[in-house]
């Protein structure tokens, strides 16, 4: 599952939410790390942390269940809590347990 970001449309979809296996925010239309981090607060799913040249994406557990709901299969909550627990394991998971670590994949689209 994954997290697209629009910085034309500053908006947000959530994407393929049946696949527990994977999950990163996927950024269109630009390169701006600021402007990311400014949709995805307002949009209350997460936030964006720059570090060094790491630029990662902690988005709210919370608000993955909720856009997820009446869009997966049966069972998922169990699978998308196995991928907690598995990100856990990595360090991937906010010390408060309310966020999980994502990678940002800046995509070209239009050749932008």
């Amino acid at each position: 599952m994954y997290i697209l970001v629009d910085l034309n449309l500053r908006d947000i979809e959530f994407e393929e939410a049946d696949d527990t296996k994977r999950f990163h925010v996927s950024v269109a239309h630009g390169d701006d790390v600021r402007a990311v981090g400014e949709i995805l607060s307002a949009k209350e799913v997460g936030y964006v942390e720059v570090a060094g040249d790491e630029e990662n994406a902690w988005i709210s557990i919370d608000a993955v269940t909720e856009m997820a709901r009446g869009r997966t299969k049966p069972g998922w909550e169990n699978h998308f809590e196995k991928m907690i627990e598995g990100a856990r394991k990595h360090g991937w998971v906010s010390h408060d347990g309310t966020h999980l670590k994502a990678h940002l994949d800046w995509i070209d689209v239009d050749g932008v």
